[in-house]
C-alpha cells in the first residue's frame, strides 16, 4: 500500500469542508483492525491543530472503510487550513512474527491505550511491551486534546529519515474564502430585492455605500481567486488577514470578523 493516503476536499456553500477518502484499504486484509485513523484541521501558520478538530478512530472489521461517513468541518473564518490525516498502526501489528510479545516499535509511530507514541529513533530490534512504553515518547496528540502547548510532531517525525515505516499520512491544503462569497451574494441579493420591482435600470434606487461595499468585494475576491488558482497562498492569507480588519464591509450582513477599520 502506498504511503499517501488519496483524499479529496470539497467545500460547499455553506463553508463546511467535507474530506472523502479514496484510499484503498483492501491491500492491508486483516491487518486493518491493527490500525487506527487521526484527522486533525490546522489553520494558517498555527503551531496546534483547531479545537475540536482532532478526530480518531478504530476499524471494526477489514471492510469498515466501505461504510464510514465522511468527516465534516465547518469552517468559521477564511484563509489557509491543513488537513492531515494519519493511519497509525496499534502496538499489535508491530509484534514480531517468530517472537511473540516483542515488539518492533524503533523509528515508528504507534497506538497503545488510547495514546500515540513516537518510538526511539535507532533502537534496538525488539522490545517488550513495558520496555516499548517506557523508551517511546508520548505524541503531542493527548496535549492537543487538553489544549495545551504542543507542536505537531507526528508529521516531522514520519518525514524524517524515512521513520514510521508502517504509518501511512496525507497533508493537504485548502484556501477557503467561503464567508466572503456569502457576504458578497447577500449583499447583492439585497440590491437586488430593493429594485426588482421597477422596470428599467434607469428607475433603479442604487444604495451608493451598498454598490461600493460590492465592487470592493468583487475586487478582493477576483484577486483571491488569481492568488490561489497561482498558489500564492501566503499573499492572499495576507489579504484576509488585512480584510479582517474593516469596517462595515460584511458584519452587519453575516457573523464574520471583518469589522473595525472603515475600508470599503
Amino acid at each position: 500500500m502506498d504511503k499517501n493516503l488519496i483524499i479529496e476536499l470539497i467545500q460547499d456553500n455553506n463553508c463546511n469542508l467535507t474530506i472523502i477518502d479514496n484510499t484503498n484499504y483492501s491491500d492491508l486484509g486483516n491487518s486493518l483492525l491493527n490500525y487506527v485513523t487521526l484527522e486533525l484541521l490546522i489553520y494558517n501558520e498555527d503551531t496546534k491543530p483547531l479545537l475540536n478538530s482532532i478526530k480518531i478512530s478504530e476499524f471494526t472489521s477489514n471492510r469498515d472503510y466501505y461504510l464510514r461517513d465522511s468527516t465534516i468541518y465547518q469552517l468559521d473564518r477564511d484563509g489557509i487550513y491543513s488537513y492531515n490525516k494519519f493511519l497509525i498502526p496499534k502496538l499489535e501489528q508491530l509484534e514480531i512474527s517468530n517472537k511473540s510479545g516483542y515488539y518492533n516499535i524503533s523509528n515508528e509511530v504507534f497506538y497503545y491505550n488510547d495514546k500515540i507514541y513516537l518510538g526511539p529513533i535507532n533502537g534496538k530490534a525488539e522490545y517488550n511491551v513495558n520496555e516499548a512504553i517506557s523508551v517511546s515518547t508520548v505524541s503531542t496528540y493527548s496535549s492537543y486534546i487538553n489544549n495545551e502547548t504542543g507542536n505537531i510532531d507526528i508529521l516531522d517525525y514520519i518525514t524524517t529519515d524515512n521513520k514510521g515505516s508502517q504509518t501511512f499520512f496525507a497533508e493537504q491544503k485548502l484556501f477557503s474564502i467561503c464567508k466572503l462569497q456569502k457576504c458578497l451574494i447577500s449583499l447583492q441579493k439585497r440590491m437586488l430585492l430593493n429594485n426588482a420591482r421597477l422596470c428599467s435600470f434607469e428607475k433603479c434606487s442604487i444604495d451608493q455605500m451598498l454598490k461600493e461595499r460590492c465592487d470592493f468585494l468583487l475586487c478582493a475576491i477576483y484577486t483571491l481567486n488569481y492568488l490561489i488558482c497561482n498558489q500564492n497562498y501566503a499573499e492572499a492569507q495576507r489579504i484576509i488577514d488585512n480584510l479582517s480588519t474593516c469596517e462595515n464591509i460584511c458584519a452587519d450582513e453575516l457573523n464574520t470578523n471583518y469589522n473595525g477599520c472603515g475600508c470599503g
